[in-house]
């Protein structure tokens, strides 16, 4: 990397916390300067256009680069972890909608978690009237982990220009990551399926019975619950049907001290296919 007497400048303005980062604020259109934290993560936000006139909203996203074997996290951290927040200086998401690249399940210090690893762009659709002459202010908080975890928060200003929208040069990869969003409406153009989802088992000891169907055979299927209730979900026992196009998921439901039945609960289930497709669905179970 070629390094100019201007970046090693803004280096020097840089202060350092232990549980986060405060950064000077730099206007650039299109993207912010890369943060470094520490040796474990660099951040930045990015945009997919230049330019604000005759747009109503902006896609834009948090940008984490994570060093070899840490890990940071989904908006459902799963045992353990953080989730990622992208705000407003003042903590409000007021016209902003935050999206998650479907995650993968990591087992850290012997608990399941959900998230990634090397690389990650949260794409957020960001209202323009948040823009105050053509730049926004943002806030992220995010947590990445390995033998011990750590917070960041950080702070950036991006410059989107008042002229005409028109594609970035971040435009291609904020768009790749936007289709790695499980689709909540559709079938991910893979006939993808939540056939059947009931609790069985006492209150205290109750398992999550999934079955999910495909058009194809599944490789690797993976399938991610979330739930408001105060639970938590095991590792899954599964089980693929014959034709190895639909697969049966057992989560063991783990509730600590307070005994919580998840029977008439709305629950969200993710699904992957392992072959690139995933859906989202959030629904009541049986009573």
């Amino acid at each position: 990397m070629i390094k100019i007497k201007v970046q090693n400048f803004i280096r020097l303005l840089t202060i350092f916390f232990v549980a986060g980062s405060i950064f000077p604020l730099s206007a650039m259109a299109g993207e912010t300067p890369w943060q470094t934290h520490g040796q474990e993560v660099r951040s930045r936000i990015i945009s997919a256009v230049d330019g604000l006139m005759g747009a109503d909203a902006i896609l834009l996203g948090l940008e984490l680069v994570v060093a070899d074997g840490w890990k940071t996290y989904w908006r459902s951290p799963g045992e353990a972890g953080l989730p990622p927040h992208l705000t407003l200086l003042d903590d409000s998401m007021d016209g902003m909608d935050m999206r998650f690249p479907m995650p993968k399940r990591f087992e850290l210090f012997g608990l399941q978690t959900y998230g990634y690893s090397k690389q990650i762009v949260f794409p957020v659709y960001v209202d323009s009237s948040n823009f105050i002459d053509g730049k926004i202010q943002l806030k992220a908080d995010f947590m990445v982990c390995k033998d011990i975890c750590i917070p960041y928060s950080s702070q950036y200003e991006l410059s989107q220009g008042s002229g005409a929208v028109k594609p970035s040069v971040q435009a291609v990869k904020l768009n790749a990551y936007l289709k790695k969003v499980p689709d909540t409406d559709g079938d991910a153009g893979a006939e993808l399926n939540i056939v059947e989802a009931h609790i069985s088992g006492a209150e205290g000891s109750e398992k999550l019975i999934v079955k999910v169907s495909a058009n194809a055979s599944l490789v690797h299927p993976e399938l991610l619950p979330e739930s408001t209730a105060p639970v938590k979900f095991g590792k899954p026992e599964t089980r693929l049907d014959r034709d190895g196009s639909s697969v049966w998921f057992a989560f063991p439901v783990m509730t600590g001290r307070s005994k919580v039945s998840l029977k008439g609960k709305t629950i969200c289930l993710t699904f992957d296919d392992g072959r690139g497709h995933a859906i989202e669905r959030c629904f009541g179970l049986p009573a």
